[in-house]
């Protein structure tokens, strides 16, 4: 442990690129060992293509340049193999809203390959991606985002991460864990799986 401890993150050499705010959540989405997420507007980011990070990144207000952009896509990826490719990889529960497979990020073919790519991730063990159509209507988080990062240590409080255009936010009160948590089921259980969706 003293080892580990002494080793600096995988971000540490991206720190000057990433917002303060995200800085901070890329620590303790390293050490967690789940994440439970809902994402109404685009695809997360852990399972997001080449191509499609670009386009989410080149939207960007003010435009990024181009130099930039490559350099947060070259951040995302890496995120992934940390995360997904280590040898005890992240489980990692996803509920998209059924927008964001219609919403055409990048163009009609980046969109194509998105799909091809989150059927292929969906079908790796510990990785499970559900849709919530817009037939359910109404549901718990029809007015946010969010992230429960279930952490390793014991020692560490799990947290529900917040983001908006403005920074990032945490929560680490048991109540709030709890009442994010029921949301999570609540729309685990509305959404549809993506093996049956796509």
């Amino acid at each position: 442990m003293a080892r580990q401890v002494e080793q600096p993150g995988w971000w540490e050499e991206y720190r000057d690129d990433l917002p303060t705010w995200f800085a901070l959540y890329v620590e303790p989405e390293a050490a967690a060992r789940r994440i439970s997420t809902y994402q109404p507007t685009v695809v997360d980011g852990l399972l997001q293509t080449t191509a499609y990070a670009r386009a989410v990144f080149a939207a960007g207000h003010p435009a990024p340049s181009p130099a930039a952009v490559e350099r947060q896509v070259a951040i995302r990826l890496q995120r992934r193999r940390e995360l997904l490719d280590r040898a005890d990889p992240l489980r990692l529960d996803l509920v998209l809203c059924e927008s964001v497979l219609q919403r055409a990020v990048g163009g009609p073919a980046v969109l194509a390959a998105q799909r091809e790519h989150l059927r292929a991730m969906n079908a790796r063990e510990g990785i499970d991606v559900r849709v919530l159509t817009f037939a359910v209507g109404a549901h718990p988080a029809v007015r946010s985002q969010f992230a429960i990062l279930d952490l390793a240590s014991e020692a560490d409080p799990d947290v529900v991460y917040l983001e908006s255009l403005q920074g990032g936010r945490y929560l680490e009160m048991p109540s709030d864990l709890e009442r994010y948590r029921g949301v999570f089921a609540r729309l685990r259980e509305c959404a549809t799986p993506l093996e049956e969706y796509l």
